[in-house]
């Protein structure tokens, strides 16, 4: 029977995209101007820079679809949270929602967060999903604050901490500090989790 380690890879090697159907498309960008770019009509991620626009129709070219991209996130998140589903029972009771309430752990935990390790992996993580929020796309920032678009780090499973005592980032994901909050039910408030996973970034924003 494959771990839960496998099965997660096995969902993140299944949507490589490998970009073989593409579509010439327009694309508005944030100061209004218009780009052509190539977009793969699977998994709905621009492939490529810019096109060159002399000589072409633009009130030819279709328009991005962001559906496609939003179509293919759903779907992966959907056999993400069926797999965590499925090894619920197998993991330790303080893996989940309370995990933080066991002492021994949490004590260990907080030291790790201190770690050369978990900073790399940070910025790593970051770097990876394009510093954007993996729940609403917003682009997420990592000066010191607790505003909205802070960039949090949450975790969909604690399994490599606690097998080999540090994450691994398929472990991990960006989130804004907005749906970070909503995820821990903890809309509104300045979670001890959000100072926890993200001390290390915020201090050395600030010089210290």
């Amino acid at each position: 029977m494959a771990t839960f380690s496998e099965e997660y890879q096995k969902i993140e090697d299944d949507f490589k995209c490998g970009h073989s159907s593409l579509s010439v498309r327009t694309k508005p960008m944030s100061d209004g101007r218009i780009q052509i770019c190539k977009q793969c009509q699977k998994c709905g991620q621009g492939v490529g820079g810019a096109l060159p626009q002399k000589g072409l129709d633009i009130n030819g070219i279709p328009s991005w679809d962001y559906d496609l991209e939003r179509k293919w996130k759903e779907e992966k998140d959907k056999r993400k949270a069926a797999l965590v589903k499925a090894h619920e029972t197998e993991m330790p009771s303080y893996i989940h929602s309370s995990h933080f309430d066991n002492q021994e752990w949490n004590d260990r935990y907080q030291e790790y967060l201190q770690s050369e390790q978990w900073r790399e992996l940070r910025h790593l993580v970051l770097t990876r999903d394009g510093h954007k929020c993996q729940n609403c796309f917003c682009q997420v920032e990592t000066a010191f604050g607790v505003h909205d678009q802070i960039a949090n780090i949450h975790h969909l499973s604690y399994e490599g901490y606690n097998r080999h005592g540090y994450s691994f980032a398929w472990e991990c994901i960006t989130l804004c500090r907005s749906c970070h909050m909503d995820w821990h039910g903890k809309r509104g408030e300045i979670s001890e989790l959000f100072y926890e996973e993200n001390a290390i970034e915020i201090f050395s924003s600030m010089g210290l």
